[in-house]
């Protein structure tokens, strides 16, 4: 296996509907997706999806860094995939410690290691196997489930049909007003009804002054979790929410490098870590963050980025089906929120959450040259 070029593009992704958070509303999803181009014509895919307010990237800042670590792949050969794992282990994050390039090293990384996994036939699903220092996390299954993600504009009707439709959990987009929050939450709990398991998603949005007693407010929901309550930058108030003892914390936008999550162990800042596969750097850094959350006994959701195509859904579901102890998977959302793709196949998950192993070579996945051209707004070869 030889890598003869690199192209990289900026595609915009239209969705089905605004999609709304505490900190934006969107109605299509700013991508990178890399294409390693093998000797043999042979190509790989990987995407990244790059968030200003998570990881400080843009799309120009991805192409940036792109251009410099693409050129020092061309040329490069390995005898076989445990040696791609290694040149894909060994890509870098960019020159500030502070500001990881984490977005474009994914898109990166992921397109070198479907490369490698389709030249020798291979799933990208094996790769936590040939990882040194995770087998302890390794857990190969053939199906897994996905939870729900709503927003305040979900109405009772659809929640009533997730409910007949046999999900097990559902995450509640929350962080736009503390009286809308609460009813909210209240009205999906009697739609849901008690056996499915609600955590909400505040996105930073609470002040430190009324994030404790929205906390203590949310415990008669029987809420299992709080993701991001405070802003990513309030370390001090995190810690003291924890300490008190409301609910337990999840965090997201304030973990997105194994700096972010040792401090985070170390200073005792949250139960369980929200990890997302482009937030984070690729496959090889989540699988390690992960292995650190289950050696200090927090626990691990499988998370992703509104507007991911099903590049990065096929890259989560080999992470879903090989990595042990996920509290929660959220992922594979391609025909619920996508109005185009650049796959052939439909890798969406289906009633009740379940999605199968995909045994593919590679990220088992196809990617369409006319769709991913039809998306693009920019791209530049690197030879």
């Amino acid at each position: 296996m030889k890598i003869e070029r690199v192209l990289i593009r900026h595609v915009r992704v239209p969705l089905k509907k605004p999609f709304r958070t505490a900190e934006t509303e969107r109605t299509d999803s700013d991508n990178v997706i890399v294409q390693v181009v093998l000797e043999d014509a042979s190509s790989g895919y990987g995407e990244g999806v790059p968030r200003d307010y998570v990881t400080g990237e843009t799309p120009a800042t991805c192409f940036d860094f792109l251009r410099h670590a693409a050129t020092g792949l061309i040329g490069t050969s390995c005898a076989d995939f445990a040696e791609a794992a290694e040149l894909a282990a060994a890509l870098p994050f960019g020159d500030d410690p502070l500001r990881p390039q984490c977005a474009a090293r994914c898109a990166l990384e992921l397109a070198l290691l479907d490369a490698a996994g389709k030249r020798f036939d291979t799933s990208v699903s094996k790769l936590v196997e040939v990882l040194p220092d995770v087998a302890s996390i390794v857990q190969q299954r053939e199906e897994v489930r996905y939870g729900v993600v709503l927003s305040a504009s979900t109405g009772s009707l659809k929640a009533l049909v997730y409910r007949c439709f046999g999900f097990r959990d559902a995450k509640l987009k929350v962080g736009t007003d503390a009286a809308r929050d609460l009813e909210f939450v209240r009205r999906m709990r009697k739609r849901l009804g008690p056996k499915i398991d609600i955590r909400v998603d505040a996105n930073g949005a609470w002040s430190p002054r009324e994030a404790p007693k929205l906390m203590r407010k949310l415990r008669k929901f029987e809420v299992s979790f709080v993701e991001q309550p405070v802003t990513k930058g309030d370390t001090a108030e995190l810690a003291h929410l924890r300490e008190r003892g409301q609910l337990p914390v999840m965090l997201d936008e304030s973990l997105v490098s194994e700096r972010d999550a040792q401090l985070a162990v170390d200073a005792g800042l949250c139960d369980a870590f929200n990890l997302r596969i482009s937030k984070n750097g690729g496959l090889i850094p989540l699988v390690h963050l992960a292995k650190l959350a289950e050696d200090n006994r927090i626990g691990v959701q499988l998370g992703c980025h509104p507007g991911e195509t099903g590049i990065l859904s096929a890259a989560g579901r080999a992470v879903a089906c090989s990595v042990r102890k996920l509290l929660y998977l959220e992922g594979s959302y391609d025909q619920h929120l996508l109005r185009r793709n650049v796959i052939r196949e439909d890798i969406t998950f289906g009633r009740g959450g379940r999605a199968p192993r995909l045994d593919g070579a590679g990220l088992g996945v196809t990617v369409v040259p006319k769709k991913l051209d039809a998306l693009t707004v920019e791209c530049i070869e690197i030879t």
